[in-house]
């Protein structure tokens, strides 16, 4: 955490979402300047997984976790409410932190339960501003490009609740 941290005060960051946090059961950490929680994945299921929210201390940013949810998979999707301070009052906004299995074997069943719960969540807080961020294990590509099973997962979530897709392309050196 203390790496994140770090680079997060560097570029100036109140809130970030983390996926793949390893970590295991509930996790609330706290460094010199952030404040973490998050959920990871229980012992008995495979490693890799968890999903958190990091918030500096000093933002004034209130943090409430929002329960999405007693199922398993449920502890690869976490969902907070954001209350902060604006010039006139104070403002809200819900931020869904997912993590979405790799494609393979039972990959499909297992996101097309998690997008499920997500969608619940969403539609429960229609009223407020919603993102939602994490590893989707999606490659969206470009128009007319052929998508695969996540890929279309992700684009007709989006498409429903008529979101947007933001996306850093990272280039690959040759």
């Amino acid at each position: 955490m203390e790496d994140l941290s770090r680079e997060m005060n560097e570029w100036n960051i109140d809130v970030v979402g983390v996926t793949e946090t390893q970590m295991r059961e509930i996790i609330e950490l706290r460094s010199e300047t952030y404040s973490m929680i998050g959920k990871g994945r229980s012992k008995q299921q495979k490693k890799g997984g968890g999903v958190g929210v990091l918030v500096r201390q000093e933002a004034g940013i209130d943090v409430e976790e929002l329960d999405v949810g007693g199922c398993e998979m449920g502890e690869d999707i976490m969902a907070v409410r954001l209350e902060y301070k604006v010039r006139k009052g104070r403002e809200r906004i819900l931020v869904i932190v997912c993590y979405m299995t790799v494609e393979g074997t039972g990959a499909r069943a297992d996101n097309e339960r998690k997008y499920r719960i997500v969608q619940r969540v969403v539609e429960q807080n229609r009223s407020e501003n919603v993102i939602v961020m994490g590893d989707m294990n999606g490659h969206i590509g470009v128009l007319g490009e052929e998508v695969n099973g996540n890929d279309q997962l992700l684009l007709d979530f989006a498409e429903e609740n008529e979101l947007e897709i933001l996306n850093v392309t990272w280039l690959k050196e040759e």
